[in-house]
């Protein structure tokens, strides 16, 4: 009211103030009512509303109890449900993965609207050839299980950098405009997704962001059965857009034509599928609220992008949060490619960041950010270290050349105390990177290894825990949790030749291997901890590992390992970084 009338005097304010107090009191009962309603219907709203009470709680617990502390406050609303609603409920549960490092309510405000300075590191590095040395046999166990990873300090290793520095977006040099584009991730069931905005006018959608697919597709009006009120937005109309067209038989891109349209479908490993036929129009990344459409710096990056205009869809997909799917792999037809060859990016590079947050809406909780054209080095807690990406187009593929497991736990690739035991399993290195190899996939919740490792897993975690490992579910207490084993995978390093004269010292790098393997020491490690490998599922008050070892060729590092992590993928340079991250984007990012 004030910014309204910037002249009404203070009199005029209080008694404007008592009035909607008192409309406010009278109207409680009637909003309680609502709300109470809401609640029943939408089960997975009653989580948000459970951890907007428990704020404070949570405040008074560590990051890696907040879970459990939150968890065990919906008891009495859980027991109270009707059994439909409590399998609706515990669906969303099962789905999603609940476990973060930094876990934060955020919810945006207007004030977010302008643009933070943002600190971006961009490459320049030619392409390098795969590593040949990355093919030998994995060394065998040690025996010991002692080395240590020593943290002398995080020795920066990134090419100069980018800084734009802006309080509005007219004070941005046309010119930077064009080099990266941030943007915030969003909380889905095990995934993460972001804001598109498509059309003119733009009409929005949201994307799982997918690094193990090619095309991106969300429903289109008349779409049958497609779960229109599972998605955060409503089917796309292409009749309300003035740019939108169908590509017709003779435009078609790896479809097939039917009745005069390019027709193509999607099946994936989980049994979800869709079909849709092709459509161009000018599409953009941005932010999920309504201002979004009109942010003249995100609109500054849309392009004319083809999709599919899906007209029917199986599985996950129709009861996703998500509407629909972004493809990000090294291929033509994604979106980072499509920016990059239309000018909007100088680079074939995206990063994206993930942590989980304790609930799901439909309006949007942020949970990370993408870059597209570069990497936001501000988010990092150690220094963004690559790994060799094998192929050249296609899936990201990382070579695993070792695995170790750690006793005491952690969430970083530093242990937390000194002298603990770290055992090196005698891995095939050949056999577990077989076939297809292990591609690094955004878009599967779960991580899975090759089958090979599941007796030399169980031994070692005997060791370490008493008991064999299984993916059966267990009683957990928060201490004894967090004393699992932390994963260590070691990745094979990107140009090993140079890694020397870039890196230095892989003793005093954080997240190089250093001393656990002497012969590759510049190699990437990266930590799993048990807070992101194990799920809870609350309302049987268990938890279940989604580590699998389970492959018979290849494997896939999934969301749940990126998770505290901020993931670069260098089509440009054939390299996938990893850098330790809370990924707390905040106000930045929007």
């Amino acid at each position: 009211e004030r910014e309204r009338s910037p002249t009404t005097n203070c009199a005029n304010l209080v008694t404007r103030a008592i009035t909607m107090l008192t409309f406010l009191l009278l109207c409680l009962p009637i909003t309680t009512t609502a709300q109470t309603q809401k609640f029943l219907l939408h089960p997975t709203s009653q989580l948000i509303n459970s951890h907007e009470r428990n704020l404070s709680l949570l405040q008074q617990h560590p990051a890696h109890e907040r879970n459990s502390a939150v968890y065990a406050t919906l008891a009495p609303f859980l027991s109270s449900l009707h059994p439909d609603e409590r399998d609706t409920f515990q669906k969303s549960f099962e789905e999603a993965r609940r476990y973060s490092r930094h876990e934060r309510f955020y919810r945006e405000s207007e004030r977010d609207r302008k643009l933070r300075g943002r600190q971006l590191q961009m490459y320049s590095d030619p392409p390098v050839s795969a590593d040949s040395d990355a093919m030998e046999e994995s060394v065998t166990v040690n025996s010991d299980g002692s080395p240590i990873l020593e943290d002398e300090g995080e020795t920066s290793t990134a090419p100069a950098s980018e800084e734009i520095i802006a309080n509005d977006t007219s004070d941005i040099d046309p010119n930077l405009i064009k080099t990266y584009q941030p943007a915030p991730l969003l909380q889905g069931y095990g995934t993460h997704y972001a804001t598109i905005w498509v059309g003119s006018p733009p009409q929005r959608q949201s994307v799982i962001v997918d690094t193990g697919s090619h095309f991106t597709a969300f429903p289109c009006v008349g779409c049958e059965e497609c779960g229109e009120e599972h998605h955060t937005d409503k089917y796309f109309d292409p009749s309300l857009s003035q740019s939108f067209y169908a590509l017709g038989c003779n435009e078609c891109i790896m479809s097939r034509c039917e009745s005069g349209r390019c027709v193509f479908s999607e099946e994936y490993t989980e049994g979800s599928s869709w079909k849709a036929y092709q459509g161009k129009d000018n599409f953009f990344v941005g932010k999920n609220q309504a201002y979004g459409r009109d942010d003249p710096v995100d609109n500054s990056f849309a392009i004319p992008f083809m999709f599919g205009c899906q007209i029917r869809e199986t599985g996950l997909f129709a009861t996703q949060l998500a509407n629909g799917i972004m493809g990000m792999s090294a291929h033509e037809a994604t979106l980072p490619r499509q920016m990059f060859d239309k000018g909007k990016i100088k680079h074939k590079v995206f990063s994206l960041c993930f942590r989980l947050e304790l609930s799901v809406s439909k309006e949007g909780i942020v949970a990370g950010a993408i870059v597209l054209g570069g990497v936001d080095s501000t988010l990092h807690t150690s220094p963004m270290l690559y790994a060799q990406n094998m192929v050249g187009r296609g899936w990201y593929t990382v070579y695993v050349r070792n695995v170790y497991l750690r006793q005491g736990g952690g969430q970083s690739v530093v242990p937390e105390e000194e002298g603990v035991m770290i055992v090196r399993l005698p891995v095939d290195s050949k056999l577990i990177n077989s076939e297809k190899g292990v591609i690094v996939d955004s878009g599967t919740t779960d991580t899975y290894l090759h089958e090979s490792i599941q007796p030399m897993v169980n031994e070692a975690w005997k060791r370490i825990t008493g008991a064999p490992y299984s993916n059966n579910e267990v009683s957990l207490s928060p201490d004894q949790l967090n004393s699992l084993p932390t994963v260590l995978i070691q990745l094979s390093a990107w140009d090993e030749d140079s890694a020397e004269e870039r890196l230095g010292d892989p003793r005093s790098t954080v997240g190089l291997a250093g001393d656990l393997d002497p012969r590759h020491p510049h190699d990437v490690i990266l930590a799993i901890p048990a807070t992101h490998y194990m799920e809870y599922i609350p309302l049987k008050d268990v938890y279940v590992s989604r580590l699998y070892f389970s492959e018979t060729r290849g494997g896939v590092i999934g969301a749940n390992a990126m998770q505290g992590h901020d993931v670069s993928f260098d089509w440009d340079n054939s390299r996938v970084g990893f850098a330790e991250s809370g990924c707390d984007v905040g106000v930045d990012v929007n």
